[in-house]
């Protein structure tokens, strides 16, 4: 897959986060396997699943972890 950089304000990022997060409940709810625990997820499971994946790596960009101090 192609990588493209672009440069986001954090209120930009933000609004794709949220709407990524809509997208996915949009999935879910027309989702037959959102779930359960299903060996052939339908096509909306699976979307949800990519949109999810792109949601944690704009959230951990949003709030990137700190090294914790032991």
């Amino acid at each position: 897959m192609e990588q493209i950089t672009i440069t986001l304000t954090r209120e930009e990022l933000t609004m794709i986060k949220d709407a990524l997060n809509t997208e996915a409940v949009h999935f879910s709810n027309h989702s037959t396997t959102i779930g359960v625990d299903c060996m052939h997820p339908d096509i909306w499971h699976r979307l949800w699943n990519k949109t999810n994946i792109l949601w944690c790596k704009v959230y951990k960009t949003l709030n990137p972890e700190t090294e914790k101090e032991d």
